[in-house]
């Protein structure tokens, strides 16, 4: 692959992130590794491809993708294109690299069947794996336990197998069964592998977890995920090349669904990989599950009944690569059971009846104030918002005039930056939504209730009212008295005309204001 080809598949941003750069997705800043710094003055801009240190302690400068992969790296140039041409999908490790250290490899593999035994003989293993709704007679899972058992590594955890693409144990990740949180997690050296190995390449949709334990939480339960693979990153910047190489052999998959962490970092892993999961795979749907606030998949077992995890992922939501604002709105959007339309396809959001909103891949459509009830006309205020950068366009159209939806569909793709047909179509599609919420809260017809009954002594008076001299002076002078300001000769008509509703031939006016 040509080095310009990698650097059109690839953005540095999200490369960085696979690298274990933290970038702030606001200001796309991060603190510079390459030098002691305390404020962050790596400044990246996904426009120009580059990453540039401005402090001038630094010596960084700017820089490519490719001398920033190599600096991070540490390694040659060469050898940070390969990592780059693997990650656009077009290098896979070769044979050699793949038994790169394979008497390791070997080892872990005779040292996890082991294990396994080691794990049965183990109640102290068994029993936290029980307790971690971990199951240990459905699993490929092991033990190392405290005394020497002939290998000297993850002494103390139980151990899962990552498996290489065919389905060897490769690596260990273990974890320690003691009480001890600054020690818990443990990969073996020169970790390469999956778990639980590489999913079948008849996969249809596939649901990421932010842990091993995630993982194995979730295919102990399988009825829960039928239909589904299941695959473990490593943590939430450990979306790595390996992964992506994975989903790539996949013939033909339909989606991929982020279940990650409930936590801030699990929130900004979701943004960030979703933007590169949709950008690499334009063809799959990515979507994401709602984990509720500061759990997990492995806590939520341990918590709630096995049902919670059918209905998190029957409610999980399209992923919009977006800014956070934008992507709750979106989300909102999705999710409210106040739906109008069709079930397929985007939904308009009526659970503010001021402020109804329709979210699509394109942009994110406000209509303030709600709509009017006449029929004769859909004349809106309409707020048109960027997907990524929030910016909004406003505009009011009748969405009945095909012109002036051709015409705002234009003004707001020329102010934002997007496809200005997308947009039209969009507007289309929310017209026809808001006929269908028009008709279904419109107003039914009053029913015609028994004539009051006035005493012959009220009709006297009003009688002798209509009689006064001066009559209509009076009348606008009480108008101005309930409040009514102004346009005198305006409002005294208006009256006259209102007061002809119980007449056979009623008047009618059009104002203009």
């Amino acid at each position: 692959m040509e080095i310009p080809e990698i650097k059109s598949r690839l953005d540095i941003i999200d490369t960085a992130a696979l690298l274990g750069l933290s970038i702030d997705p606001i200001t796309q800043r991060t603190n510079c590794p390459f030098h002691d710094d305390k404020n962050p003055s790596l400044q990246f801009s996904r426009t120009r491809q580059i990453a540039t240190c401005f402090s001038p302690a630094c010596s960084a400068g700017t820089m490519d993708i490719i001398t920033l992969t190599e600096r991070m790296m540490k390694s040659t140039t060469h050898e940070a294109l390969k990592y780059l041409a693997r990650l656009a999908g077009e290098m896979p490790q070769s044979p050699k690299e793949a038994t790169a250290g394979t008497g390791k490899g070997l080892d872990h593999h005779r040292d996890f069947e082991r294990m396994g035994s080691s794990l049965l003989a183990s109640t102290t293993a068994r029993k936290y794996l029980e307790e971690r709704c971990i199951d240990h007679k459905r699993l490929d899972i092991g033990y190392n336990p405290y005394k020497n058992a002939g290998f000297n590594y993850l002494k103390g955890c139980v151990t899962f197998p990552l498996r290489d693409g065919s389905g060897r144990v490769h690596s260990l990740y273990g974890r320690s069964v003691r009480a001890n949180a600054r020690a818990r997690h443990f990969y073996t050296a020169d970790r390469r592998g999956l778990y639980p190995g590489y999913p079948d390449k008849g996969t249809k949709r596939l649901i990421l977890t932010e842990s091993v334990i995630d993982a194995a939480t979730l295919l102990s339960l399988p009825g829960t995920i039928e239909g589904y693979g299941v695959l473990a990153l490593y943590g939430t910047n450990g979306l790595t090349p390996e992964h992506v190489h994975a989903i790539q052999q996949l013939t033909a998959p339909e989606e991929l669904v982020l279940f990650l962490d409930g936590d801030a970092a699990g929130k900004a892993a979701v943004r960030r990989h979703g933007t590169f999961l949709t950008a690499t795979f334009p063809g799959t749907a990515v979507s994401v599950v709602d984990t509720p606030e500061n759990e997990d998949i492995n806590s939520m077992a341990q918590g709630h009944e096995p049902e919670v995890f059918d209905r998190l992922l029957k409610e999980r939501i399209p992923f919009f690569p977006s800014d956070e604002k934008n992507s709750d709105e979106r989300k909102k959007a999705e999710t409210t059971t106040k739906k109008t339309g069709t079930t397929e396809g985007p939904q308009l959001d009526t659970s503010n009846p001021d402020r109804l909103t329709l979210a699509t891949k394109n942009a994110t459509y406000h209509i303030m104030g709600g709509i009017r009830q006449g029929m004769d006309s859909l004349k809106v205020t309409l707020v048109t918002t960027h997907p990524e950068n929030g910016r909004k366009s406003r505009q009011r159209p009748d969405l009945y005039e095909d012109r002036q939806t051709a015409k705002a569909a234009r003004e707001a793709a020329a102010k934002l930056g997007l496809d200005p047909t997308a947009l039209e179509n969009d507007l289309a599609t929310l017209t026809d939504l808001l006929d269908s919420y028009r008709e279904e809260k419109k107003a039914p017809r009053e029913e015609k209730g028994t004539a009051a009954t006035v005493s012959g002594t009220r009709k006297r008076e009003c009688t002798e009212f209509l009689k006064r001299p001066g009559l209509l002076r009076e009348i606008n002078a009480l108008i101005g008295r309930s409040g009514v300001v102004g346009e005198e000769n305006n409002r005294l008509f208006l009256f006259a005309i209102a007061s002809s509703y119980r007449m056979p031939d009623t008047l009618h006016a059009l104002i203009q204001g």
